[in-house]
C-alpha cells in the first residue's frame, strides 16, 4: 500500500515567506530548527530533498 505524505500548511506557509530573502539551503535550515520534516524526513538541510 502506497503512503501519500502531505506537506503541513504551516510548513508551505513558511517557505513561501522565506522564498523573497533565503536560499534553498537557508530555507530547509529553517524549516529544520523548529524540527520540521519534509521531503523523506532527512533531518538535515543537506539531504532535503523538498527544496532541491
Amino acid at each position: 500500500m502506497s503512503v501519500i505524505r502531505k506537506t503541513p500548511a504551516q510548513v508551505v506557509s513558511l517557505i513561501n515567506d522565506l522564498l523573497e530573502s533565503a536560499n534553498r539551503q537557508q530555507i530547509a535550515g529553517r524549516i529544520n530548527e523548529p524540527g520540521h520534516r519534509i521531503g523523506a524526513a532527512n533531518p538535515s538541510p543537506e539531504e532535503c530533498h523538498a527544496l532541491g
